[in-house]
């Protein structure tokens, strides 16, 4: 995952030094030539691969391309990158007053789960503020972390109240099971993001 991004960083970054000028340049000429860029990078991986691209000229915003071979092109799996809206639903809890920065949890057994992070190897009765949550969900990835700030903001239906204030009422990016629960996939239950909502 990290040399996937690290290619396409590279790749963005040497789309700008040959100064390619968005100030100009057209949505459909924009686009292909990103598709020519993720095709390339692409060709290389073992096996087919699925990528969505975003992006804007933030001094112009009329500039803009999206770019994806997923179909449907925005409805993709968000892996950790949820956690963006989970830490803006605390945020927005602390300016609600709903929710302190010193608010202390103690881990419990029940709140275990696998995958990223360290708290899974604190002992239980380890305590944390809240503000130390935020960090180990975003340094550490930490899903223990992310699972308890879910419950901390109000559940899914607050996060996705945020998501609705970002993107619209009609967004695509939803978050509709907590970190490592595969119980409900089955049911089409999964947390999603789109690449524009990403930015």
């Amino acid at each position: 995952e990290i040399s996937v991004k690290n290619l396409i960083d590279d790749s963005v970054k040497q789309l700008y030094q040959e100064q390619v000028d968005l100030e100009t340049e057209n949505d459909a000429a924009l686009s292909r030539m990103i598709e020519e860029e993720m095709i390339s990078l692409t060709q290389s991986f073992p096996k087919p691969s699925r990528y969505t691209v975003y992006i804007e000229n933030l001094s112009n915003p009329q500039k803009k391309t999206y770019v994806s071979n997923l179909s449907p092109s925005r409805s993709q799996f968000s892996a950790s990158t949820i956690k963006l809206y989970i830490l803006i639903a605390v945020y927005q809890s602390y300016q609600e007053n709903k929710l302190s920065p010193e608010t202390i949890y103690t881990l419990e057994a029940k709140d275990i789960v696998q995958g990223a992070g360290i708290m899974l190897y604190d002992p239980l009765g380890t305590t944390y503020t809240i503000d130390q949550l935020c960090r180990l969900m975003m340094v550490e990835s930490d899903n223990i972390a992310t699972n308890v700030l879910i419950d901390f903001v109000g559940g899914f239906e607050y996060v996705d109240q945020v998501i609705s204030q970002i993107e619209g009422e009609n967004h695509y990016s939803s978050l509709q099971r907590k970190m490592m629960d595969t119980s409900n996939i089955e049911n089409g239950l999964a947390n999603r993001i789109d690449a524009k909502g990403a930015v």
